[in-house]
């Protein structure tokens, strides 16, 4: 397969119509549907004026510059998919999703965090408990963002940002959100980040902004065995 740019100019791109890449996508492979604007694909039978054999490129058309930013795009379409799934992923939090969350934890202790996207100092904790996560992989963090569900990818895109995207993940899905607030915690007056740490019974301290590692590693201490 041949490229050709807005301006005219063809790169061989190492791959024919004949023996697509394994590697693409198969919106690429059957058309490059995903190829860069002003970019078309002009595909040419294996071996046609002596340039392609067996449906590889000749070494000398293939330009190293173009197939970088060609893996460039490719790596970008594939982190697009993985942000979309993780959107997709996101658990609507109603009134009975904390009795929910809960329940899918018998005995064990878990980290409940509430952020926004419009909250700096959430992204900080985001980064806390990223880090966190690293060092305990086992450990329960249930991420609950106050935003809407509208913001669906932006949410998942902070997450993926923070290493965060595995940890299970939920929206506010009530315009009324003082009813969720009051259906977690009647004394929470909105105020971000807002963290519940939960023992093994499910006894819960609360924090009020931004969790330092050592408060974490300190009720770590106590609920772990």
């Amino acid at each position: 397969m041949i490229l050709e740019t807005g301006t005219g100019q063809r790169v061989v791109c190492g791959w024919s119509a004949l023996t697509p890449h394994p590697n693409l996508p198969p919106q690429t492979r059957e058309g490059a549907s995903s190829l860069p604007e002003g970019v078309r694909a002009i595909t040419l039978p294996p071996a046609s004026g002596g340039e392609l054999e067996r449906g590889v490129a000749s070494p000398r058309l293939c330009g190293r510059g173009w197939l970088r930013r060609l893996r460039v795009w490719l790596a970008v379409f594939f982190c697009l998919g993985a942000v979309a799934a993780q959107a997709a992923d996101l658990k609507p939090f109603v009134r009975g999703s904390l009795t929910e969350i809960a329940a899918a934890r018998p005995g064990r202790p878990y980290i409940l965090a509430f952020w926004s996207l419009s909250c700096s100092h959430c992204r900080e904790e985001l980064g806390v408990l990223s880090g966190l996560l690293k060092q305990h992989p086992a450990l329960s963090v249930v991420l609950v963002s106050t935003d809407t569900p509208e913001d669906a990818a932006a949410i998942a895109a902070t997450l993926a940002q923070y290493r965060l995207g595995g940890a299970e993940s939920w929206v506010f899905a009530d315009s009324f959100s003082e009813r969720l607030r009051a259906a977690v915690d009647r004394k929470w007056r909105g105020e971000l980040p807002r963290t519940y740490l939960y023992d093994s019974a499910h006894q819960s301290s609360v924090h009020s902004g931004k969790l330092r590692p050592e408060q974490l590693a300190a009720w770590l201490e106590k609920v772990q065995p």
